[in-house]
């Protein structure tokens, strides 16, 4: 079965219609065969790596349209005038619903020559431009959602951005309250960026597996490497925090991505971690 439908804005009633049925809108993915691993926040994927959620249809993110057997004729037709307020597009084909978020770049005007009977120009034919490789991909067999960057699904799954959310302004005070962390004079801990409150948000997750006599473990690492960088006073078993920079490398040993080279013995820091040994 093949079937293209687009979920249409402010629409509450039938929100879905049926664009067409006679083919497929994206190139087929063997999801038996990808590069996937369980969604890890920050990480950053390779460019044949996917990330996954198992038993997605157990999780509040999930779409009633993918609960039920889907039924092609249960769905209307698009009218003409709704094509400019389609949300995201669902192609259920391959035995699998293939997602595409729509934003105003995904339309895109040509001026185009038409070929039939009667071959015409027309002017200003405005289209939407189909992604090669879809934003995400729902496996009913297996229950799983699988995508490559969690900010093109946002719009198409209502809060699935809490995966990856930020600490907010009481945990941000919280963790810089920590008897680890000693606030320099003048840092501002309500100017935290944004990338460094989801930092933030991961740190306090690990760190709360971790017995006290790890956590000294840990801090002992990010000392190694980070003893240029930040101040650490071994009495008190505390790092001066006195800028942004600061913060992020703290938090970056807590995620312990230090490492040195086994060749050159060359101090690193990764961009990303991926667990290879579970």
């Amino acid at each position: 079965m093949t079937c293209l439908l687009a979920k249409i804005k402010r629409k509450k009633n039938e929100p879905f219609r049926r664009i067409t049925s006679d083919k497929a809108a994206f190139e087929e993915v063997d999801i038996t065969t990808i590069n996937c691993l369980l969604y890890v926040p920050d990480y950053k994927l390779d460019d044949d790596e996917w990330f996954k959620i198992e038993e997605f249809d157990q999780t509040v993110f999930c779409l009633d349209i993918l609960k039920n057997s889907f039924v092609n004729s249960e769905y209307n037709d698009i009218d003409k005038k709704d094509f400019v307020n389609i949300s995201y597009l669902i192609s259920v084909q391959n035995d699998g619903f293939y997602f595409q978020n729509i934003t105003p770049s995904s339309f895109i005007r040509l001026k185009t020559i038409v070929f039939g009977e009667v071959s015409r120009i027309v002017d200003d034919n405005k289209q939407i431009f189909i992604k090669k490789i879809p934003d995400a991909i729902y496996d009913p067999s297996s229950k799983t959602l699988f995508f490559k960057n969690l900010s093109f699904i946002t719009g198409i799954f209502k809060n699935i951005g809490k995966l990856y959310k930020e600490a907010t302004q009481k945990e941000v005070d919280t963790f810089l309250d920590s008897s680890f962390i000693k606030k320099g004079e003048g840092y501002e801990t309500n100017k935290v960026t944004a990338h460094n409150r989801k930092l933030i948000t991961v740190a306090m997750n690990a760190l709360d597996k971790l017995t006290p006599q790890e956590q000294d473990t840990l801090f002992v690492y990010v000392n190694s490497y980070s003893d240029k960088d930040i101040d650490y006073c071994v009495d008190s078993k505390s790092f001066e925090i006195k800028c942004e920079n600061d913060l992020k490398t703290l938090l970056y040993g807590i995620h312990q991505r230090f490492y040195t080279t086994p060749i050159g013995a060359e101090q690193r820091v990764a961009n990303s971690v991926k667990i290879i040994n579970s």
